[in-house]
């Protein structure tokens, strides 16, 4: 007699992967006749639109007009990226400040990795070189230096910050200043608590829609901190 086990996903579950496979299959039929050149015409001649790499993506200078919302649907249909420029202006000067990273990072001990974007190869660090790659966001001449190179300014990233690490548990003022102002919060919010409060995510986030049986992609945000 076989004694064994059968494990047998749940109805909810099976469901869920059939939904999930008619997502790809759709998908991949609907990349077929993807646009991939855009231009002034499908946006109503909008001012505040712009057109980078001939056409293949648009970008946006202002998300809040019912015009822009709607070419943003469009090109968010056919899964196409898109460009939101001036999204500085509504944040905190204060927080995303390389200061008050550079405090951040020095109050915790924290040394990540810099790599040189020229070598692609890491480059020794600790706390007073941190130090000196956060200051010299605003003081050219004092950024790292290549002796084996003709002395040469070094191009810089900062990698992997923070490090396996939600962005949420380790910046939640930053993160809450982010998604308040973040265009197309419809789409782009991600849920997150902030002071004891529940902020939900977009109502057309669709990994917001996920049930908790499934493993959810990281919705970040992501730091990529360079020069």
């Amino acid at each position: 007699m076989d004694c064994s086990i059968q494990l047998y996903p749940s109805l909810k579950n099976e469901n869920l992967s059939v939904f999930i496979k008619s997502l790809k299959i759709k998908r991949s039929t609907d990349t077929r006749h993807v646009k991939q050149n855009w231009s002034s015409v499908d946006c109503n001649y909008d001012s505040n639109i712009e057109f980078y790499c001939d056409g293949r993506l648009p970008v946006f200078n202002e998300w809040t007009s019912e015009n822009a919302k709607r070419f943003f649907r469009k090109v968010w249909s056919t899964s196409c990226p898109v460009l939101v420029k001036r999204v500085h202006h509504n944040l905190s000067k204060t927080l995303w400040h390389p200061n008050s990273f550079k405090l951040h990072m020095t109050d915790h001990h924290e040394t990540p990795l810099l790599w040189d974007c020229e070598t692609l190869a890491p480059i020794p660090t600790n706390e007073e070189i941190l130090k000196g790659f956060w200051e010299g966001f605003e003081r050219l001449n004092i950024r790292l230096k290549d002796d084996e190179h003709g002395g040469r300014s070094r191009i810089l990233k900062l990698k992997d910050w923070p490090t396996k690490k939600d962005f949420a548990s380790v910046f939640p003022e930053r993160l809450h200043d982010l998604m308040s102002n973040i265009p197309f919060s419809d789409y782009t919010r991600r849920s997150y608590i902030h002071n004891g409060v529940t902020y939900n995510g977009g109502v057309l986030n669709i990994v917001e829609r996920l049930p908790s049986s499934v493993v959810k992609p990281d919705l970040g945000p992501k730091l990529y901190i360079a020069y």
